[in-house]
């Protein structure tokens, strides 16, 4: 069962803010920011498949740090340099597609406390880390053109949704009629905030709509007869109250006209009995 966050009257409806217990992994195939994890990690979010995160580190960092920083010189005629030798293996391998972080992941405190913290790669040398972050760099004619991009507030964006999304913080919303008619529902909202409003706005739109219902309508006369009109309420007004709707907005000004009920409310079919009982006490079997 759904856990209710919040019910809110609004507009003639009833809005329901509830846990979407099985939300989709915030990865929607976008490939410039995304984050894997490693199989030794214990977790099994992320991409399944990534490239490598060390052809995109610099020189000193990560594997490539074995020697430091600084660049070593080429060996001289007949001698060797495991140094020079891993540096020009990296500068096989290296690639500026991406920017990349290692991250450990866990519980800060107990359940509904996931968290997801960026290492700093020297951090690597002490502890393996539990995934990688990427994120897509930019040619240098691309930058230019968006100059406010900053790489850690995309990463920073991919963490919290990961974070939500582990920590049951995604939320749906169900609009209802005054009967308990669901009308509207939406899910995948990360945050109740972006919910509400949706949900307020999908109640604003049914506010503007019409349904067309059947009524059966008694007429005044000895034999009470009857016939079946369609009408269209607003779709704010829940079925229950379509025959005093009707009876005010609709039959107001026809006085041979003294009782309606919905036509759904006869099963199968009409019976004599039923319409004397509507005639005479307004209320539908």
């Amino acid at each position: 069962m759904n856990y209710e966050l919040e019910k809110i009257e609004y507009k003639g409806f009833t809005i329901r803010i509830v846990n979407d217990e099985c939300p989709e992994e915030p990865d929607w195939g976008d490939d410039e920011c995304f984050l894997t994890t490693l199989n030794r990690s214990g977790y099994s979010f992320g991409r399944g498949e990534a490239p490598d995160p060390e052809q995109f580190l610099a020189w000193g960092e990560g594997k490539w740090g074995e020697y430091g920083s600084e660049v070593p010189k080429p060996p001289s005629s007949g001698s060797e340099s495991e140094a020079y030798d891993l540096y020009e293996l990296w500068q096989e391998e290296r690639s500026d597609e991406y920017q990349v972080w290692p991250f450990r992941a866990g519980n800060a405190h107990g359940p509904g406390s996931f968290c997801i913290s960026p290492m700093d790669v020297d951090d690597l040398d002490r502890r393996d880390p539990d995934g990688w972050l990427y994120v897509k760099r930019l040619g240098d004619l691309e930058s230019l053109a968006h100059p406010e991009r900053d790489p850690e507030k995309i990463r920073d964006a991919l963490i919290c949704n990961y974070e939500t999304w582990s920590n049951g913080g995604v939320w749906g919303f169900i609009v209802e009629d005054q009967d308990g008619e669901g009308l509207d529902s939406c899910w995948g909202f990360y945050g109740d905030e972006t919910c509400i409003e949706q949900a307020k706005e999908s109640a604003d739109h049914l506010c503007s709509q019409v349904r067309e219902v059947m009524v059966l309508v008694i007429r005044d006369s000895p034999s009470h007869t009857w016939e079946t009109i369609n009408v269209e309420p607003p779709t704010a007004v829940p079925d229950s109250q379509v025959p005093a709707w009707a009876m005010e907005k609709v039959f107001g000004r026809d006085p041979t006209i003294t009782g309606a009920a919905l036509i759904s409310s006869f099963s199968p079919v009409p019976k004599r009995t039923d319409v004397e009982k509507l005639a005479l006490t307004g209320e539908a079997p």
